[in-house]
């Protein structure tokens, strides 16, 4: 089982970068199903691009934070996700 963090998530949504192209061929390495990912990180994600939605007003930066919490929502949609539990908070 792998965890992604909310860092490893931002490197996904960015296809273009180099640390997407490196999380990708190691990902590739392992089958779909043993990865996981936090509703913390959701939780974050759509923080953040909430708060850029609410302190931009020109037209272009409303369409790439729309686009961004789209991508989110598609993203989360397709995950495995683990709450966070009783038990997660403990540890």
């Amino acid at each position: 089982m792998y965890l992604f963090d909310t860092d490893h998530l931002g490197f996904l949504q960015f296809p273009n970068s180099s640390e997407f192209q490196n999380l990708s061929v190691r990902l590739g390495q392992h089958s779909p199903d043993q990865f996981f990912i936090s509703i913390v990180s959701f939780h974050e994600q759509v923080n953040g691009w909430t708060a850029y939605v609410a302190a931009n007003k020109q037209t272009y930066q409303l369409v790439r934070g729309y686009e961004k919490l789209e991508g989110i929502l598609r993203d989360f949609s397709n995950a495995q996700l683990l709450p966070f539990s009783l038990a997660a908070a403990d540890i």
